[in-house]
Protein backbone atom coordinates (compact mmCIF):
# COMPACT_ATOMS: atom_id res chain seq x y z
CA UNK A 1 0.00 0.00 0.00
CA UNK A 2 1.83 3.27 -1.17
CA UNK A 3 0.22 6.65 0.14
CA UNK A 4 0.23 9.80 -1.99
CA UNK A 5 0.15 12.74 -0.57
CA UNK A 6 -1.01 15.59 -2.96
CA UNK A 7 -1.05 19.57 -2.50
CA UNK A 8 -2.61 22.10 -4.37
CA UNK A 9 -0.39 25.31 -5.24
CA UNK A 10 -3.42 27.33 -6.81
CA UNK A 11 -3.96 31.04 -5.76
CA UNK A 12 -5.80 30.90 -2.32
CA UNK A 13 -6.18 27.57 -2.08
CA UNK A 14 -4.19 25.38 0.02
CA UNK A 15 -5.16 21.71 1.21
CA UNK A 16 -3.85 18.06 1.62
CA UNK A 17 -5.69 15.10 0.46
CA UNK A 18 -4.20 11.64 0.72
CA UNK A 19 -5.38 9.13 -1.47
CA UNK A 20 -4.48 5.06 -1.40
CA UNK A 21 -3.31 3.06 -4.41
CA UNK A 22 -2.95 -0.68 -4.04
CA UNK A 23 0.53 -1.51 -5.78
CA UNK A 24 0.87 -5.86 -6.74
CA UNK A 25 4.16 -7.07 -5.89
CA UNK A 26 5.99 -8.36 -8.90
CA UNK A 27 5.83 -12.53 -9.55
CA UNK A 28 8.73 -14.62 -7.41
CA UNK A 29 11.50 -15.06 -10.39
CA UNK A 30 12.35 -18.78 -11.54
CA UNK A 31 15.31 -20.37 -9.31
CA UNK A 32 18.51 -19.96 -12.09
CA UNK A 33 20.20 -22.78 -12.67
CA UNK A 34 23.50 -23.34 -10.88
CA UNK A 35 26.46 -22.06 -13.24
CA UNK A 36 29.41 -23.56 -14.20
CA UNK A 37 31.99 -24.14 -11.23
CA UNK A 38 34.91 -24.08 -13.64
CA UNK A 39 36.08 -20.83 -14.38
CA UNK A 40 35.06 -17.23 -13.72
CA UNK A 41 31.63 -15.93 -13.58
CA UNK A 42 30.10 -12.80 -14.98
CA UNK A 43 28.32 -9.95 -12.96
CA UNK A 44 24.75 -9.94 -13.59
CA UNK A 45 23.88 -8.57 -16.80
CA UNK A 46 21.14 -5.66 -17.51
CA UNK A 47 17.99 -7.96 -18.02
CA UNK A 48 19.09 -10.44 -14.66
CA UNK A 49 19.04 -6.92 -12.92
CA UNK A 50 16.02 -6.54 -14.07
CA UNK A 51 14.92 -9.94 -14.16
CA UNK A 52 15.80 -11.60 -10.23
CA UNK A 53 17.60 -8.04 -8.22
CA UNK A 54 14.65 -5.73 -8.53
CA UNK A 55 11.15 -8.19 -7.74
CA UNK A 56 13.34 -10.52 -5.49
CA UNK A 57 13.51 -6.94 -3.00
CA UNK A 58 9.97 -7.95 -2.72
CA UNK A 59 9.81 -11.05 -1.67
CA UNK A 60 13.30 -12.31 0.84
CA UNK A 61 14.92 -9.86 3.11
CA UNK A 62 18.19 -9.53 0.91
CA UNK A 63 19.81 -6.34 -0.26
CA UNK A 64 23.22 -5.71 -2.09
CA UNK A 65 25.71 -2.70 -0.51
CA UNK A 66 28.60 -1.25 -2.85
CA UNK A 67 31.95 -1.82 -1.50
CA UNK A 68 35.06 0.80 -1.38
CA UNK A 69 37.93 -1.36 -1.22
CA UNK A 70 39.39 -2.47 -4.54
CA UNK A 71 40.55 -6.40 -5.29
CA UNK A 72 42.67 -7.75 -2.76
CA UNK A 73 44.36 -11.18 -1.24
CA UNK A 74 40.85 -10.91 1.03
CA UNK A 75 38.87 -11.58 -1.73
CA UNK A 76 36.75 -8.30 -1.92
CA UNK A 77 36.50 -5.71 -4.72
CA UNK A 78 33.88 -2.87 -6.02
CA UNK A 79 31.09 -5.25 -7.23
CA UNK A 80 28.29 -5.43 -5.68
CA UNK A 81 27.90 -7.63 -2.15
CA UNK A 82 24.56 -9.51 -1.49
CA UNK A 83 23.62 -9.34 2.11
CA UNK A 84 20.73 -11.07 4.06
CA UNK A 85 19.58 -11.74 7.27
CA UNK A 86 17.55 -14.61 9.24
CA UNK A 87 16.39 -14.28 12.80
CA UNK A 88 15.67 -17.12 15.26
CA UNK A 89 13.71 -17.28 18.52
CA UNK A 90 16.06 -19.65 19.77
CA UNK A 91 19.92 -20.29 19.60
CA UNK A 92 18.97 -24.15 19.15
CA UNK A 93 17.34 -22.76 16.12
CA UNK A 94 19.75 -21.09 15.12
CA UNK A 95 22.80 -23.58 14.87
CA UNK A 96 20.08 -26.35 12.74
CA UNK A 97 19.35 -23.84 10.32
CA UNK A 98 23.48 -22.87 10.51
CA UNK A 99 23.90 -26.46 9.67
CA UNK A 100 21.68 -26.45 7.04
CA UNK A 101 23.14 -23.69 5.48
CA UNK A 102 26.30 -24.91 5.27
CA UNK A 103 25.40 -27.61 3.10
CA UNK A 104 24.62 -25.46 0.80
CA UNK A 105 27.50 -23.33 1.36
CA UNK A 106 29.20 -26.78 0.09
CA UNK A 107 27.23 -26.98 -2.93
CA UNK A 108 27.46 -23.17 -4.27
CA UNK A 109 30.41 -22.49 -3.04
CA UNK A 110 30.12 -18.93 -1.09
CA UNK A 111 30.60 -17.45 2.33
CA UNK A 112 29.13 -16.65 5.42
CA UNK A 113 29.37 -15.52 9.01
CA UNK A 114 27.21 -16.88 11.66
CA UNK A 115 26.25 -15.10 14.78
CA UNK A 116 24.45 -16.51 17.93
CA UNK A 117 20.74 -16.47 16.68
CA UNK A 118 21.20 -14.17 13.58
CA UNK A 119 22.32 -16.07 10.50
CA UNK A 120 23.90 -13.37 8.60
CA UNK A 121 25.14 -14.03 5.01
CA UNK A 122 27.35 -11.99 2.65
CA UNK A 123 27.63 -12.99 -0.65
CA UNK A 124 29.71 -11.87 -3.55
CA UNK A 125 31.40 -14.52 -6.41
CA UNK A 126 35.46 -14.00 -6.30
CA UNK A 127 36.35 -15.30 -9.61
CA UNK A 128 34.05 -12.61 -11.44
CA UNK A 129 34.30 -10.82 -14.45
CA UNK A 130 32.65 -7.95 -16.25
CA UNK A 131 30.78 -8.82 -19.30
CA UNK A 132 30.79 -6.20 -22.39
CA UNK A 133 27.46 -4.42 -21.89
CA UNK A 134 28.61 -3.87 -17.68
CA UNK A 135 32.12 -2.50 -18.84
CA UNK A 136 30.78 -0.48 -21.61
CA UNK A 137 29.11 1.88 -18.73
CA UNK A 138 32.08 3.18 -17.35
CA UNK A 139 32.14 7.04 -16.71
CA UNK A 140 33.92 9.39 -19.10
CA UNK A 141 36.94 9.77 -17.50
CA UNK A 142 39.92 10.94 -19.22
CA UNK A 143 41.82 7.96 -20.34
CA UNK A 144 38.98 5.85 -20.95
CA UNK A 145 39.36 5.41 -24.44
CA UNK A 146 43.02 4.84 -24.12
CA UNK A 147 42.19 2.28 -21.84
CA UNK A 148 40.15 -0.55 -22.60
CA UNK A 149 38.44 -3.20 -20.14
CA UNK A 150 39.86 -6.49 -20.20
CA UNK A 151 37.34 -8.81 -20.70
CA UNK A 152 39.79 -11.50 -18.78
CA UNK A 153 40.20 -8.82 -16.20
CA UNK A 154 38.72 -10.79 -12.60
CA UNK A 155 36.25 -8.09 -10.16
CA UNK A 156 34.10 -10.28 -7.91
CA UNK A 157 30.83 -8.92 -7.56
CA UNK A 158 27.83 -10.20 -7.84
CA UNK A 159 26.49 -13.09 -10.00
CA UNK A 160 23.82 -15.48 -11.06
CA UNK A 161 24.68 -17.65 -9.02
CA UNK A 162 24.72 -15.78 -5.83
CA UNK A 163 21.15 -15.25 -6.66
CA UNK A 164 20.51 -18.75 -6.81
CA UNK A 165 22.15 -19.08 -3.34
CA UNK A 166 19.89 -16.79 -1.73
CA UNK A 167 16.81 -17.71 -3.18
CA UNK A 168 17.53 -21.25 -2.14
CA UNK A 169 18.34 -20.09 1.58
CA UNK A 170 15.10 -18.18 1.56
CA UNK A 171 13.04 -20.92 0.24
CA UNK A 172 14.90 -23.75 2.79
CA UNK A 173 13.93 -20.61 5.95
CA UNK A 174 10.67 -20.11 4.95
CA UNK A 175 9.94 -24.03 4.53
CA UNK A 176 11.12 -24.84 8.32
CA UNK A 177 10.45 -21.27 9.73
CA UNK A 178 7.50 -19.26 7.41
CA UNK A 179 7.91 -15.86 7.18
CA UNK A 180 7.80 -12.41 8.88
CA UNK A 181 9.45 -10.23 5.76
CA UNK A 182 7.29 -7.24 5.30
CA UNK A 183 8.73 -4.77 2.09
CA UNK A 184 10.18 -1.38 3.27
CA UNK A 185 10.57 0.24 -0.67
CA UNK A 186 9.77 -0.57 -4.26
CA UNK A 187 11.68 2.20 -5.91
CA UNK A 188 14.55 0.98 -7.85
CA UNK A 189 16.43 3.38 -10.45
CA UNK A 190 17.11 1.78 -13.87
CA UNK A 191 19.81 -0.79 -13.94
CA UNK A 192 22.11 1.23 -15.88
CA UNK A 193 21.94 4.05 -13.37
CA UNK A 194 22.42 0.99 -10.80
CA UNK A 195 25.49 -0.46 -12.80
CA UNK A 196 26.93 2.78 -13.31
CA UNK A 197 27.07 4.26 -9.29
CA UNK A 198 29.61 0.64 -8.62
CA UNK A 199 32.27 2.47 -11.00
CA UNK A 200 31.69 6.17 -8.62
CA UNK A 201 33.71 3.65 -6.05
CA UNK A 202 36.97 1.31 -5.91
CA UNK A 203 37.23 2.21 -9.88
CA UNK A 204 40.41 4.74 -10.77
CA UNK A 205 38.79 8.25 -11.70
CA UNK A 206 41.35 8.63 -14.32
CA UNK A 207 40.96 5.17 -16.49
CA UNK A 208 38.01 3.68 -14.78
CA UNK A 209 40.05 0.60 -14.19
CA UNK A 210 39.73 -1.55 -10.59
CA UNK A 211 42.82 0.32 -9.26
CA UNK A 212 43.78 3.43 -6.94
CA UNK A 213 44.41 6.73 -8.18
CA UNK A 214 48.21 6.30 -8.05
CA UNK A 215 48.69 3.31 -9.48
CA UNK A 216 47.37 4.72 -12.49
CA UNK A 217 50.02 4.46 -15.63
CA UNK A 218 48.02 6.45 -17.36
CA UNK A 219 47.60 9.67 -14.89
CA UNK A 220 50.65 11.81 -15.94
CA UNK A 221 49.48 11.71 -19.64
CA UNK A 222 45.43 11.86 -19.24
CA UNK A 223 45.33 14.99 -16.15
CA UNK A 224 41.81 15.81 -14.90
CA UNK A 225 39.33 18.05 -16.10
CA UNK A 226 39.29 20.28 -13.53
CA UNK A 227 42.16 21.70 -11.92
CA UNK A 228 43.90 20.70 -8.46
CA UNK A 229 41.41 21.96 -5.81
CA UNK A 230 44.54 22.56 -3.25
CA UNK A 231 47.32 24.29 -5.59
CA UNK A 232 45.62 25.04 -8.60
CA UNK A 233 47.68 23.41 -11.45
CA UNK A 234 46.52 20.55 -13.81
CA UNK A 235 46.87 17.09 -12.38
CA UNK A 236 45.73 14.65 -9.78
CA UNK A 237 45.82 15.41 -5.95
CA UNK A 238 48.16 12.36 -5.66
CA UNK A 239 50.76 14.03 -7.56
CA UNK A 240 50.33 17.44 -6.07
CA UNK A 241 53.59 18.68 -4.50
CA UNK A 242 51.66 20.92 -1.35
CA UNK A 243 49.89 17.64 -0.68
CA UNK A 244 52.86 15.34 -0.41
CA UNK A 245 54.27 18.24 1.74
CA UNK A 246 51.72 18.33 4.19
CA UNK A 247 51.60 14.25 4.12
CA UNK A 248 55.25 14.31 4.66
CA UNK A 249 55.25 16.94 7.64
CA UNK A 250 52.44 15.15 9.33
CA UNK A 251 54.00 11.81 9.36
CA UNK A 252 56.71 12.83 10.67
CA UNK A 253 54.84 14.85 13.17
CA UNK A 254 52.89 11.51 13.56
CA UNK A 255 56.76 10.36 14.14
CA UNK A 256 57.85 12.59 16.46
CA UNK A 257 54.87 12.42 18.60
CA UNK A 258 55.48 8.01 18.75
CA UNK A 259 59.06 9.20 19.51
CA UNK A 260 57.65 11.20 22.83
CA UNK A 261 55.27 9.15 23.60
CA UNK A 262 57.77 6.11 23.55
CA UNK A 263 60.23 7.76 25.86
CA UNK A 264 57.25 8.66 28.36
CA UNK A 265 56.14 4.92 28.36
CA UNK A 266 59.88 4.44 29.02
CA UNK A 267 60.25 6.52 31.32
CA UNK A 268 57.36 5.79 32.95
CA UNK A 269 58.37 2.13 32.83
CA UNK A 270 61.82 2.98 34.92
CA UNK A 271 60.33 4.77 37.46
CA UNK A 272 58.17 2.13 38.10
CA UNK A 273 61.14 -0.05 38.07
CA UNK A 274 63.21 2.03 40.54
CA UNK A 275 60.00 2.24 42.94
CA UNK A 276 59.85 -1.67 43.01
CA UNK A 277 63.14 -1.79 43.83
CA UNK A 278 63.40 0.64 46.83
CA UNK A 279 59.85 -0.96 47.60
CA UNK A 280 61.46 -4.11 48.09
CA UNK A 281 64.41 -2.86 50.15
CA UNK A 282 62.71 -0.79 52.42
CA UNK A 283 60.77 -4.58 53.15
CA UNK A 284 63.56 -6.06 53.90
CA UNK A 285 63.98 -7.02 57.60
CA UNK A 286 66.73 -5.10 59.92
CA UNK A 287 68.21 -8.00 61.41
CA UNK A 288 69.11 -11.44 61.56
CA UNK A 289 70.11 -14.51 63.27
CA UNK A 290 72.81 -16.05 63.03
CA UNK A 291 73.58 -19.51 64.85
CA UNK A 292 75.69 -18.83 67.84
CA UNK A 293 75.74 -15.34 67.98
CA UNK A 294 73.30 -12.66 68.74
CA UNK A 295 71.63 -10.62 66.19
CA UNK A 296 73.55 -8.15 64.52
CA UNK A 297 72.24 -5.58 61.78
CA UNK A 298 71.66 -6.95 58.74
CA UNK A 299 72.69 -3.53 56.81
CA UNK A 300 75.88 -3.32 59.11
CA UNK A 301 78.78 -2.70 57.38
CA UNK A 302 81.23 -2.95 60.01
CA UNK A 303 83.30 -6.11 58.92
CA UNK A 304 84.29 -7.02 62.87
CA UNK A 305 80.47 -7.20 63.96
CA UNK A 306 79.78 -9.71 60.98
CA UNK A 307 82.76 -11.59 62.10
CA UNK A 308 81.64 -11.89 65.72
Amino acid sequence: MLRLLLRSRQRGVRYVTTKSIEISPPPLPKLPSRPSTSGSIPWLSLSEIDEYLVPLRWHIPWTFTTSNSLVGKSGNGPGWSYHGKYKFKTRADGLKFTGQTRQLLSDEGVKSAEQETMLSLRIKTANAFLPKEISNLRPQVPAREDTPFPESLVVPGLTIRDIRFAMLIDQMFKTEYGTTFTFSSSSYPPAEQMVSNIFRHGFCPCCALPHALHQCEKRKAYPPVKPCNVCGVQHWVTDCAVVRKKRTNMEMEMEKGSEERRERRNQKIREQSAARKEKRRAERPAYRVETGANMVPWNSTSSEERDR
